[in-house]
């Protein structure tokens, strides 16, 4: 049966299923292969295989090698004379023999895609017999649709098959074979088992999970796109299957931080975002871990590795390129020849967009990263936001014939698998097109399933018909939309109700290729900012005690949350949420972390007759921290002390160090602390930490003992504060000690006891006292000294 024959079959077996009960469903979610054994599995892909022996031309493999030897004869005169071999094709009686035969000489004919293989078409098309009209129609349309590849948005030739999870890749390569021939999955990158441990740890969520099979498929001469599609989807193991989209790059476009990169006043749009703000922010913080590094993958047209404020940015073991064979999508190490794309005008595009992201700071060389903010603390050191650089473009032509990038949805599916089986934290995608792709958003599925953020550009059309771009439109895609240097919509920028936030994208300057930088403009620019946002937020950490990381859910909602609404108050089609505000989010993020602790390890110390010292562990995130005190336990707390984390004094343990003075002798006091940080215009703050007291008194002396002949004689440093002192005496270390003397003066720091005995020994001990209120407040004695009397 030929393929123009198919829908009339579909008919049939839509009426025979109606009789019998059975329904065939073309819907993915009303198909549910879960639950199925694998014996119903492999009874439904019986059935399918039918299906399609019913469908397509019988290929010669499936042939007795009689019926093989008739077709391959025809194939032998096609080669020669196409007139003779539709005589001969003529001459065949039996059905199926005769379309394998016609399905070669076809085949032939149209691989060779030249001028004497379409004249042989033509002959043959004369003489052979009218059973051949439905193929050599088929054939006509999809070579039309091959010719007018340039202007479709789609690769021609191919499709993208999601499979059901579960289904056997034996079975999807036997209905690839018949197809086409070739095929490849798409979503089967393993695990880098060499990730940290808590990335590993994220990615349990999809270790052992089934997930929809992606994957990428030849269809051969005889079908256009949609032919294909109309097959492979009333398959039972077929979900869905999709045109190769392809999408492109949207047509593209300092501030006193204290670094010494000489463009950065270049880069005006950090105000925008108030980066100067957020670098701010993000230096006046207490930490120690602050955070962890993690990986932007930039799946672009790949990257000037060699480019001076880029080529410490990149993760050299996990960047590759990715280059499309047949239905094969090879994973290329990046090195210096496949790096980024080259012949084409935007090869440089990867490039920029990387430079907006990750750009190294205070490296006296060109401009900083908006992700840089994360290493306003550890300047020279390595950075916390590092480009995975995936190059997953190939040569296509714009709409203005030049050579350009084009993205094919195989090799993007590919490269999202990749980066987050390889620990990609956020991806960037600054491309896009018209047709949506079932695989696509089963493959974003996956990523957001193991906690990875999407940023896609929303697009540049707005003059030109406006069109929804994916993949910004899919689900769990930031769609992000273009702003000028007035904060209003970029011209350009396209709208829709998918849009969730906007960045500058106007006049952006950074990297492109050989060192060099200038400007670029389009949501292409803007993405990359809010990625570089969202990597920020992902590397943040707490405390062991507070919330580790944040999830892929709370970044979304802290960047929409603290967007700045320009056009309506919440979302609205133009700029969704509103302008990325990257010093709110992280100060958002902040507030967060520090609600989840508090202050811990508090100790206190009396340093002196009228001052107690505190000292107790930083909290990460702190910008500052709050001492309270009251009179009693559960009295009146008043803030007595703000400590700024900056200005903080540290003990050899790291600990930040109060001493409170000017209190009264033999009081108690009661404390508690809590850290805050910057908020808007106020402060967020973290719980209190426990209640710790003590009560000031004067030190104890340091006593030491000398004996001479009658006597024994105590001496001491005086004690600041002191009224007086008083000595007692024992026989023994351990015996009962009575009092001696009572000195009345501070200044008296010896005294002699004449009143020993030789040859025995005596035990001492001194404290101090001070008069408060007509009473005496006594130290701690001091420790135990002795001497033998001569």
């Amino acid at each position: 049966m030929s393929i123009r024959k198919c829908k009339k079959f579909f008919a049939v077996i839509m009426s025979l299923s109606m009789i019998t009960g059975q329904t065939i469903y073309a819907d993915a979610s009303q198909k549910d292969l879960k639950d199925k054994d694998s014996k119903t599995r492999n009874i439904e892909f019986e059935k399918d295989i039918n299906q399609l022996e019913e469908i397509l031309p019988e290929t010669k493999d499936n042939l007795s090698e009689r019926e093989k030897s008739v077709v391959e004869n025809v194939e032998v005169l096609a080669n020669d004379n196409a007139a003779e071999a539709a005589e001969m094709l003529n001459l065949i009686q039996d059905d199926i023999v005769y379309e394998a035969a016609l399905k070669e000489v076809l085949d032939s004919y149209y691989s060779e895609e030249s001028l004497e293989s379409e004249q042989q078409v033509e002959i043959l098309a004369a003489t052979v017999d009218e059973r051949a009209d439905d193929m050599l129609e088929d054939y006509k349309a999809a070579k039309e649709e091959r010719d007018n590849s340039e202007n479709l948005d789609y690769e021609t030739g191919k499709v993208v098959v999601t499979f059901e999870a579960g289904t056997k890749e034996e079975n999807i390569a036997e209905i690839a074979e018949r197809m086409g021939g070739s095929y490849s999955i798409l979503n089967n990158c393993p695990i880098n088992e060499d990730l940290s441990e808590d990335k590993l740890e994220q990615l349990e969520a999809i270790r052992d999970r089934e997930f929809p099979v992606i994957a990428y498929m030849d269809i051969g001469l005889d079908k256009t796109v949609a032919m294909a599609e109309e097959v492979l989807e009333n398959l039972s193991c077929v979900i869905e299957s999709d045109p190769n989209g392809t999408a492109s790059e949207p047509d593209s476009l300092k501030t006193d931080l204290g670094v010494n990169d000489p463009f950065v006043n270049e880069q005006k749009y950090l105000k925008q975002i108030n980066f100067p703000e957020a670098w701010q922010t993000w230096k006046e913080t207490d930490i120690d871990e602050l955070c962890s590094t993690v990986d932007i993958a930039v799946i672009d047209s790949g990257l000037d590795i060699s480019h001076e404020d880029l080529k410490n940015q990149y993760v050299k073991d996990r960047s590759v390129s990715l280059i499309q064979n047949g239905t094969n999508v090879e994973i290329q190490a990046m090195n210096a020849g496949n790096a980024y794309l080259q012949g084409v005008n935007d090869g440089y595009h990867g490039t920029h967009v990387a430079g907006i992201i990750a750009a190294k700071s205070n490296n006296k060389a060109g401009v900083v990263g908006v992700a840089s903010v994360a290493d306003s603390r550890n300047i020279f050191a390595e950075s916390v936001c590092n480009i995975m650089a995936i190059n997953a473009a190939s040569k296509g032509v714009n709409k203005y014939g030049q050579p350009a990038c084009v993205f094919y949805d195989s090799v993007l599916i590919k490269a999202i698998d990749y980066a987050v089986k390889n620990g990609a934290s956020v991806i960037n995608m600054s491309l896009g097109g018209a047709g949506y792709n079932s695989a696509m958003q089963e493959v974003i599925n996956q990523a957001h399933a193991a906690d990875v953020i999407i940023c896609a550009a929303a697009g540049n059309g707005a003059l030109e018909g406006n069109e929804i771009s994916y993949p910004a439109s899919y689900e769990h895609v930031i769609s992000v939309g273009s702003l000028d240097a007035n904060n209003a919509k970029a011209s350009t920028s396209t709208y829709n109700n998918y849009v969730d936030i906007a960045a500058p994208g106007e006049s952006i300057y950074n990297c492109v290729l050989n060192s060099t930088y200038t400007y670029c403009s389009g949501t292409s620019m803007a993405t990359p900012v809010v990625a570089a946002a969202a990597g920020v937020l992902s590397a943040m950490r707490g405390d062991s005690t507070a919330v580790n990381r944040l999830k892929a859910a709370d970044i979304e909602s802290i960047l929409y949350g603290t967007a700045t609404d320009l056009y309506t108050a919440g979302k609205d089609i133009y700029t969704g949420y509103g302008l990325l505000n990257l010093n709110l989010a992280i100060q958002t993020a902040k507030s967060r972390f520090l609600a989840a602790t508090a202050p811990q390890a508090v100790k206190i110390t009396v340093k002196d007759y009228n001052s107690i010292k505190l000292a107790w562990q930083g909290v990460s995130w702190a910008e500052r921290y709050q001492v309270y005190r009251s009179g009693s336990l559960n009295g009146t707390y008043e803030k007595i002390k703000v400590i700024y984390s900056k200005n903080a004094e540290l003990n050899s343990n790291l600990k930040v160090v109060f001493t409170d003075t000017g209190l009264k002798t033999g009081k108690t006091y009661y404390y508690k602390i809590r850290a805050a940080s910057a908020y808007k215009d106020t402060v967020s703050h973290s719980g209190y930490s426990a209640t710790v007291s003590a009560t000031p008194v004067t030190s104890a002396p340091v006593v030491t003992a000398a004996v001479s002949s009658g006597k024994i004689t105590l001496s001491w440093k005086k004690v600041s504060g002191a009224s007086g002192y008083v000595v007692f005496r024992s026989t023994s270390a351990n015996g009962t000690y009575t009092k001696l003397k009572k000195i009345t003066s501070g200044d008296t720091v010896t005294y002699a006891d004449t009143t020993v005995k030789a040859g025995k020994t005596y035990y001492y001990k001194v404290r101090s006292y001070r008069v408060v209120n007509n009473e005496n407040v006594n130290s701690e004695f001091s420790a135990i000294v002795y001497k033998k009397a001569k």
